[in-house]
């Protein structure tokens, strides 16, 4: 959602409570009521921008196309110089496959600001459709310029590199040996064994309020997810964050100074750690994505399947943690190429560190039981300047 400038979404109480209500609603994932309260609050003032935007952002979740379109046209009507609209209209044209429209759009977003990162990463998402995987690398190179902490950038030109021939810079990217961290809790104050702590946060999981079943603009599919995680009172969820907030500290001693090429800019002074918790069954599975708002992601193991636990490596690998490029735009590893996936078994108490650029899905498996996880993101706190090297 974007932010309401103060000339245009202040100074009207009644358009502040819908608008308000609207945005709550979105974080609690309740869409359809989010688009009435959207509604209502365009019907007290029909012209304001960000309300038609972040109107239309719903509705395209919801896939309703036409409607969506609707807004961002009235959006263009209302602010013809601002580039973000374009953005959303080729978004849209590019996700119902008129490729040629999109690219029209994202060009317009790009001359209405050409400083503007998300303009470029959208035109070469489109470029890439069309074809012209060159004039892709160039627009996701020039997305880094601009802002070399550009997570989608990063995410999309590790899977185009090999494409066009350019396997070694993929390698540089896709270093699982040194970027890819696993460490494993031994001993949690207050549990005496991992596995009485993980029994109590499994508890506190499958109880959570906000748990839901195949949650919409998220990647879980046949399962659960739960909203944050991390401000909840239970102990076994403040003990899990103290455990995780110490190992990011450690990936960032270790790992960050070895990485220029990735953390490119200095650390953050102040940072945040946000969780949810992901519940799969049989069948179930996590869906080849990334995470764009934060620099550092990872996972914590609560519940392994049996089937998981005994399988063979290199085989269907069920229940796994997989990194590597969305299957459709896999390489073929050839030569003294790297391999374009790397597995991870997950086990009961183990936390996995990785970029947050890294293309990541589980493998479905079968079963009774249930996979629990969390995941989490570390995210630069705005306002706070940065730490020296």
């Amino acid at each position: 959602m974007l932010e309401a400038p103060e000339w245009v979404s202040s100074g009207n109480e009644a358009f502040e409570g819908h608008y308000n209500r609207a945005a709550d609603l979105v974080s609690q994932r309740r869409f359809e009521d989010a688009v009435e309260a959207y509604r209502n609050s365009l019907a007290l003032r029909p012209l304001d921008l960000v309300a038609h935007l972040n109107l239309g952002l719903v509705l395209q979740t919801l896939e309703r196309w036409e409607e969506a379109i609707a807004c961002y046209e009235a959006a263009a009507a209302i602010a013809p110089e601002f580039a973000e609209t374009q953005v959303r209209l080729g978004t849209i044209l590019s996700q119902r496959g008129d490729i040629t429209a999109a690219l029209a759009a994202f060009r317009r977003a790009v001359t209405l600001d050409p400083f503007a990162a998300r303009s470029h990463i959208q035109l070469a998402h489109a470029l890439r459709s069309s074809g012209d995987l060159g004039g892709a690398e160039i627009g996701y190179r020039r997305a880094l310029e601009l802002d070399p902490e550009q997570v989608e950038a990063r995410a999309h030109l590790s899977t185009l590199l090999p494409q066009i021939g350019k396997s070694k810079d993929a390698e540089i990217l896709l270093d699982y040996g040194l970027l890819l961290k696993t460490e494993r809790i031994e001993h949690i104050e207050g549990w005496s064994t991992i596995e009485a702590f993980n029994n109590d946060l499994a508890r506190s999981i499958v109880a959570h309020p906000t748990l839901t079943r195949n949650p919409r603009a998220a990647a879980t599919e046949g399962g659960s997810q739960t909203l944050e995680i991390f401000n909840g009172d239970e102990t076994s969820i403040q003990a899990l964050k103290s455990f995780v907030e110490q190992s990011v500290a450690n990936y960032l001693l270790t790992v960050a100074p070895e990485a220029r090429h990735i953390f490119v800019t200095p650390l953050p002074e102040a940072r945040s750690i946000h969780g949810w918790a992901v519940v799969l069954r049989a069948g179930g599975c996590q869906l080849p994505h990334f995470h764009p708002a934060a620099f550092v992601s990872g996972v914590y193991y609560v519940r392994v399947p049996e089937t998981t636990k005994t399988c063979d490596l290199g085989e269907n690998e069920p229940g796994f943690l997989k990194f590597g490029p969305p299957a459709e735009n896999a390489p073929i590893a050839t030569g003294d190429m790297m391999t374009a996936t790397h597995s991870i078994r997950p086990q009961e108490g183990l936390i996995v560190l990785f970029p947050s650029y890294f293309w990541h899905y589980t493998v479905p498996f079968e079963g009774d039981e249930e996979r629990i996880s969390v995941a989490f993101d570390v995210v630069r706190c705005p306002g706070h300047g940065n730490s020296g090297e």
